[in-house]
């Protein structure tokens, strides 16, 4: 699996990140350190208006340096990506990962269409109870769900078929509710492989502060 990571310097439109403040640059380093203790694969970094920080990712991958804002960003790298063969995992920068989950990610691809490692915690309203219908696979749990954020991980070829819908949907919802319509639903894991950086959006059933205290610096 090919990973493609979009790095920005600045604080998302969200707010301030969970446990790092505006500290970007300290949450770019611990995420990109537990996404490399989540598993092997190529990486490829795409800089946006961060070209001082390019001798650290040359560590890991490729690395472009661009000026091109969220959306040119976002849709360089899915450029990058429809020049590639097999699965791909667009990454953005404010994800924890679980250690090791990266090859069961990669595997879910051969069974699902498009996934995401973030088990949303927005699927959980506090208020009422829904079940899900489990899909076990690989010895993992997984289940339809409705949208997610722009990290995700696909095959080529669902990329390339139906790249007009990626570039040009403005919003991930937008995108994740076209593609279900064409019949590309996304899967999800019932046990979060990852989390977005958002606070009170963290994925359930990990605690992620005792995962960064772990988590050692290259």
């Amino acid at each position: 699996m090919i990973a493609i990571i979009r790095v920005s310097p600045f604080v998302p439109q969200s707010g301030e990140p969970p446990f790092f403040g505006r500290d970007k640059w300290k949450m770019v380093e611990t995420c990109n350190n537990t996404f490399l203790k989540a598993g092997a694969c190529k990486r490829i970094y795409i800089l946006d208006n961060y070209p001082e920080k390019r001798q650290y990712f040359e560590q890991f991958g490729e690395v472009y340096c661009i000026n091109k804002g969220k959306i040119g960003s976002r849709n360089y790298a899915f450029e990058i990506g429809r020049k590639q063969e097999g699965k791909i995992l667009f990454l953005e920068d404010d994800y924890l990962w679980r250690p090791n989950t990266l090859p069961l990610l990669e595997k879910s691809l051969d069974r699902f269409k498009i996934v995401t490692p973030y088990n949303h915690a927005d699927h959980y309203p506090e208020e009422g109870v829904r079940s899900w219908e489990l899909t076990k696979y690989a010895g993992y749990s997984w289940r339809h769900c409705q949208t997610s954020t722009h990290t995700f991980a696909t095959h080529s070829e669902i990329l390339k078929a139906y790249y007009d819908i990626f570039v040009n949907s403005p919003k991930d919802w937008i995108m994740f509710t076209e593609l279900e319509i064409r019949g590309v639903p996304l899967f999800c894991p019932a046990y979060s492989m990852a989390t977005h950086l958002v606070k009170g959006k963290l994925a359930l059933d990990t605690d992620w502060g005792e995962l960064i205290n772990h988590t050692k610096p290259y």
